[in-house]
């Protein structure tokens, strides 16, 4: 069955008052850690279709892939933990900026940063970046609140519109910090972490393609009617009655993460779905 959206998803403003704004023509984002850096799946997704691509995790300087297990099946998905590898933001810019520059849709770099300092070295060397139109800050849910609290102050105070995507765990209280400390949208949630028997040791992993559809639907529903900010739902939607609920529900624009892995060809129909 097709669903057809809304007769006003011509354009979506994440950014509604920011001086350069986060004005998407598709509802539909891909997510950080599902789709890579640039062009992975240019091949087999129609990319032009998207509203904007969240890249991978980018830090301030380089990180090297996790050593020993790296993923474990979860019925019925997976936990994954990568330890975020990446070239560090000026590699990045020097591998990645020109694709991004000529890119089918808008970027939106996601920062895996630790304090204030990593915010101003790695925006600083976004501002003038072509087709890049906002960043997505990850928190985790150990963070302190104040040293959460001066990232997010931190790259506020920059040109680009913030999107904080906001933890699994307390999602509550970083969704109200993240509005308290300027953020301009908020994206719930951040997949679940977990921690699996591994030999005589522990695996922990985020968790993708599991059923948590209903858990960040109630988030959603809750607190747009607490948190001023646009709302960017986030919970491997597999579908587009899910994507369609959840914008009734109060998200303004949906996420689409681990579909890409196990389901390409229903991504392209789903983008393709909203179209007029």
């Amino acid at each position: 069955m097709t669903i057809h959206p809304p007769i006003n998803f011509t354009q979506i403003e994440l950014a509604p008052g920011h001086k350069r704004g986060l004005t998407l023509t598709s509802p539909f984002i891909a997510e950080s850690g599902c789709w890579g850096f640039s062009d992975e799946y240019s091949k087999t997704i129609k990319m032009d279709l998207l509203g904007s691509m969240i890249t991978n995790p980018i830090s301030a300087y380089p990180r090297h892939p996790s050593r020993g297990v790296q993923i474990r099946e979860v019925n019925p998905g997976i936990a994954l933990h990568t330890g975020l590898p990446n070239p560090g933001i000026r590699k990045a810019l020097l591998k990645f900026g020109k694709k991004w520059s000529n890119f089918s849709c808008p970027i939106i770099v996601h920062l895996a940063v630790e304090n204030p300092d990593e915010v101003n070295e790695c925006i600083y060397q976004l501002e003038e970046q072509d087709n890049v139109i906002g960043i997505e800050l990850g928190l985790q849910h150990h963070d302190d609140p104040n040293h959460a609290s001066a990232i997010v102050s931190n790259a506020a105070k920059w040109s680009l519109p913030i999107i904080v995507k906001i933890p699994f765990d307390n999602p509550e209280t970083f969704a109200q910090l993240a509005q308290d400390s300027g953020a301009h949208a908020i994206t719930v949630t951040a997949p679940a972490r977990i921690t699996l028997p591994h030999k005589n040791s522990w695996f922990e992993g985020r968790l993708y393609g599991a059923n948590t559809f209903g858990i960040i639907l109630t988030l959603v529903r809750k607190l747009s009617m607490t948190i001023k900010l646009p709302i960017i739902a986030a919970g491997d939607v597999q579908n587009n009655d899910q994507a369609k609920t959840l914008l009734e529900a109060g998200a303004k624009a949906v996420q689409l993460g681990s579909i890409v892995w196990i389901k390409p060809s229903k991504v392209n129909s789903i983008l393709q779905s909203w179209q007029h």
